[in-house]
């Protein structure tokens, strides 16, 4: 793969970051858990970076398909890595995975 200038090296691995930080939104508003990070040599072609994302996607669509008023009120609270512990409103969370 060629490399691009980033610090992720590749556009593949751009698109696996990508996706890991939208289905990170989504376990920090309380969707379906990541788990471990997601690493780029598990998606070899685009073919399963593609599906990775369609399975992502299926998730936050069934994730707000079933939110209520009352769901989207609620803060949220979440800490990044090593990062200070942070809240926000889970409403713009869920704003930020529509995009």
């Amino acid at each position: 793969m060629l490399p691009v200038v980033r610090s992720y090296g590749s556009i593949r691995n751009t698109l696996v970051h990508a996706l890991r930080a939208e289905w990170g939104r989504l376990d920090r508003c309380g969707g379906l858990e990541r788990g471990p990070r997601l690493n780029p040599d598990n998606y070899p072609t685009v073919e399963s970076l593609v599906e990775a994302w369609n399975k992502v996607e299926g998730n936050v669509r069934d994730f707000l398909s079933e939110l209520t008023g009352e769901d989207l009120a609620r803060d949220i609270e979440f800490t990044i890595g090593e990062q200070q512990k942070e809240n926000g409103s889970r409403a713009l969370y869920v704003v930020c995975s529509l995009i």
